[in-house]
Formats: C-alpha cells, structure tokens, sequence
C-alpha cells in the first residue's frame, strides 16, 4: 500500500497537501519496474485504512465481535474449484493459446459450460447474478 502526498498552493497562495491512499501492484517488464493501481482508499476513514494497510503487511486482523458482523450471502466455490483444478491438471489453458486476457475468458466460457451448461446470453446473465 503505498501513501502519495502532493503539495502545491492553490490561487489563493496558501499551501495545500493531497494525500491518496493507493492499494499497488508492483511488476517488471524488462528491466523497468511499473505500478499498477489496484484500488483509491483515500476516501475510507483512517482507521479502515490503518486496518488495510494491517492486513496487507501480513497481521492478522482486528478480531470483531460476533454480533457485529452480518453474512449478507455466501457463495459455493468448492464445485468450481474442482473444475478449475480438474482442467489445470489435463492441460486445457494450454491447448487455447499462450497466457493472455483472450485466454482466460475463453477459459472462463469453457468452465462456465461444465458448471452451468447454459447458452452464451445465460452464462452472462448467470455471471452478473453471481457478483450481485
């Protein structure tokens, strides 16, 4: 997690800072290395940024008390991570072509297909109800 602090004075002269709360992605290419901006915290409250930036150095997390918290839905993963495996282990990704975004939606269709075997229009009909 990275905090970006920029300092500049405004029309009226008088000295402003921004501060951005950044979740980060470092990677390289070649021998350059770049960041890729995952997610803007700066307009959560700082306690919910400290417990971020906790929980990504490794800590554990604050322990919550049981009558705060509500499971407003639980999704199966399970089925689909059988799937997921099942087709790693024979080799499928490779048989499309070699790793890129194309692929990974083709592979997604495909195991869309033995999860729900649907037509293309309910797979995504299927898909959106599922990240609701």
């Amino acid at each position: 997690m990275a905090t970006i602090r920029n300092k500049r004075v405004n029309k009226a002269g008088d000295p402003v800072e921004y501060v951005s709360h950044l979740v980060r992605r470092n990677y390289r290419e070649g021998k350059k290395v770049k960041h890729e901006t995952m997610a803007d915290l700066s307009s959560l409250p700082a306690d919910a940024i400290d417990a971020v930036r906790s929980v990504l150095s490794g800590e554990a997390p604050a322990s919550v008390p049981a009558d705060k918290l509500q499971i407003r839905r639980s999704v199966p993963h399970g089925h689909v991570a059988a799937v997921v495996a099942q087709a790693k282990q024979v080799g499928l990704p490779a048989l499309v072509e070699r790793a890129s975004r194309r692929r990974d939606i083709a592979f997604a269709l495909v195991l869309a297909r033995v999860l729900q075997p649907e037509s293309k229009l309910a797979t995504t009909r299927w898909c959106e109800a599922s990240l609701v």
